[in-house]
């Protein structure tokens, strides 16, 4: 009869156990994003039964990893009964550390997921410069509380059942002293041969030579959120990081730069002014000055699915509708990232955020043409108001390097008007401004970024705003609209209000339900030129429009000559196909009726904006065209970059 060594009885319950860990935290993601599957019209049981089982085995792949030690060490300590006690005890506190670990990301890229639209990976660490800042945000929220706790129950259930297993099997004689057993050395080979194997298969994840399991293994189905859920988070987040060492230290380049410089004029039709750069070109030549006064407000996490105007019902955001039916409104509008330094830059910087880079943590801090420069040239006053530290993100020192004269952050507010990490309320942060720029005597350009629609969610108290939502993350939104309409109301108070521009975009919006790679919820954005006395035509623009646009198109209003060395085009005089956009390691660009999309996982994919989630697009020549528009974009801002 054949005995199976007490080592590997350990480690196959051990590895059970964990695969019932990690499926009941797949499980808990699979409830709390249940309204994704909402898009898939049939087999949706089968494909959910099948995401279960690709997480298997990526559960398998990561388990197989952590194993491989314990196992090894114990398979040797079968062999000499004194130190089995001595390595066995290693083994359990290796086990201790490693799986809580593991436990820990997983439960971290539960709120990331739902957040983000992507498994955990190396992109939730681009804040480390300010860890205490992000550490603050994330204990102030509530219901990152409801995720810290079952953590707690995972790890104390976890040393539970280890300890109990390591109890039996201490209690268990070595394979060589048992009684009813002859030594046997070559049965004992041959089954710790055959376990190794399998471990090792486990690692791979495949039986095929070629290529052990990727993250694209997962992308089974044309559903985005199905193939996700079969992923484990601990493997995105170690493969993301693999990759991002291995590419670190070489040159990004997305084609060549010279073609690139070829298509971008082509397309936007000018001819550069080639001793400042292959994209510069004069722009409002012969026009008639203005120096009318611009605010930008640069608005967290206000998509456009927001507003009644884009289809929500629920009136959340009175305010801004109201704005947007008494200006000009660019309703095909897209952000050119997810975060809120994608949204700063791009829209006073007119450059696209580039893949899974921060625009802002570059050392030196490179000095960028853009809207403050310009205007600052031309002897405005340029401000930046924010509600919370000016470090967080680099955002301070990067704008006082790029033609800022003032930064007013957390610091410049009263302590007692401070909520939680992210500073003040957004009204505060609005009330201070009409106070400073009523003082200013020169033209002045001030951007706002507002915070309060960010998590740590928390509605102020005392004020005259009544929420019609008893959900806190609602009550965000509706505040934030109503903080925005108290400015404007303040605004028409002061003398400077009707020779000025004002300007609503968001950083981002926000993730939801998606039959694509990306959610384009994320980047819809509201942009929205607000002046009643100086834009006397309301209307919609219904043609694409992005961030980056919003520079060179207030300069037309203005009609100051300048060099526009940026990606950003006057929406009123040149009209823009595509929007780039970055979506994490993703990235692409939007047309009026097509979406580019460029994964790792699955390659290129090409989506019919007009035939509700259909690939099934035959021209390769528009193919093209969308895809080379989107590198030339990437390979113009980093020439831009590498050549300062």
């Amino acid at each position: 009869m054949i005995r199976i060594p007490a080592q590997i009885k350990l480690i196959f319950k051990i590895y059970l156990t964990g695969i019932v860990l990690f499926t009941l935290l797949r499980l808990g993601l699979f409830i709390l994003s249940y309204q994704q599957l909402s898009i898939i019209s049939e087999g949706k049981f089968t494909l959910i039964l099948k995401a279960f089982f690709m997480g298997w085995r990526f559960d398998t792949v990561i388990s197989s990893y952590i194993l491989a030690i314990p196992l090894l060490v114990l398979t040797i300590a079968e062999g000499w009964k004194s130190s089995k006690k001595i390595i066995s005890k290693f083994a359990k506190w290796y086990l201790y550390l490693l799986y809580p670990i593991a436990f820990l990301i997983c439960f971290a890229d539960i709120p990331y997921y739902l957040q983000f639209g992507n498994r955990f990976n190396i992109n939730a660490f681009q804040w480390l410069d300010s860890p205490i800042f992000v550490f603050k945000m994330i204990f102030q929220e509530p219901k990152y509380w409801l995720a810290i706790l079952p953590f707690i129950l995972y790890v104390f259930l976890w040393i539970i059942i280890l300890k109990k297993l390591f109890r039996n099997y201490i209690s268990e004689k070595t394979y060589f002293e048992a009684k009813s057993l002859k030594i046997n050395i070559i049965q004992f080979s041959i089954i710790n041969i055959l376990i190794f194997s399998l471990l090792f298969l486990g690692i791979r994840g495949r039986v095929e030579k070629k290529s052990p399991i990727r993250i694209g293994t997962a992308f089974f189905s044309p559903y985005s959120h199905i193939n996700n859920l079969g992923l484990n988070p601990v493997f995105t987040l170690l493969r993301s990081y693999l990759d991002d060492v291995k590419n670190r230290d070489k040159e990004i380049s997305f084609m060549d730069e010279n073609q690139a410089f070829e298509i971008i004029q082509k397309e936007f039709n000018f001819e550069p002014i080639e001793e400042i750069s292959p994209i510069a070109r004069q722009e409002n030549i012969g026009r008639n000055p203005n120096n009318y006064n611009i605010v930008i407000v640069i608005m967290e996490s206000m998509g456009a699915a927001n507003l009644e105007r884009f289809g929500n019902p629920n009136k959340l955001c009175p305010a801004l509708d109201t704005l947007a039916n008494n200006s000009i409104s660019f309703d095909k509008a897209y952000t050119a990232g997810i975060h809120t330094h994608n949204g700063i830059f791009s829209t006073l910087f007119s450059l696209p955020a580039l893949p899974q880079k921060h625009p802002m943590n570059i050392f030196p801090i490179p000095e960028y043409d853009g809207i403050s420069k310009t205007l600052k040239e031309n002897y405005y006053k340029t401000m930046f108001f924010m509600t919370h530290d000016e470090q967080f993100d680099n955002i301070g020192g990067f704008l006082m390097a790029n033609n800022f004269d003032k930064i007013i952050s957390q610091k410049d507010y009263p302590s007692k008007e401070v909520v939680n990490t992210l500073g003040v309320p957004d009204h505060i942060m609005f009330d201070k401004g009409i106070e400073i720029l009523s003082k200013t005597k020169e033209p002045f350009f001030a951007s706002f970024l507002t915070s309060t629609n960010h998590g740590p969610y928390e509605v102020p108290k005392d004020i005259n705003f009544k929420p019609k939502s008893s959900d806190v993350k609602i009550q965000t939104i509706e505040y934030s609209d109503w903080a925005i309409g108290q400015f404007i109301e303040n605004a028409k108070k002061t003398d400077w209000f009707e020779n000025t521009i004002f300007v609503f975009v968001s950083d981002h919006g926000f993730h939801s339900a998606t039959p694509y790679e990306i959610s384009l919820s994320y980047h819809h954005t509201p942009i929205i030129f607000y002046s009643p006395k100086i834009i006397d035509s309301v209307y919609s623009y219904q043609g694409i429009a992005s961030q980056m646009d919003i520079y060179p198109s207030l300069m037309h209003i203005l009609g100051h000559q300048y060099i526009n060395n940026t990606l950003g085009v006057n929406l009123f005089e040149t009209s823009r196909n595509y929007a780039p956009y970055t979506n994490g390691s993703n990235y692409g660009a939007i047309g009026d009726s097509l979406l580019f999309i460029k994964t790792k996982e699955s390659g290129d994919r090409f989506y019919d904006l007009t035939n509700s989630f259909k690939t099934g697009i035959n021209s390769d020549s528009i193919k093209d065209l969308i895809k080379i528009f989107t590198y030339s974009n990437f390979e113009i801002s980093t020439y831009l970059l590498k050549h300062s």
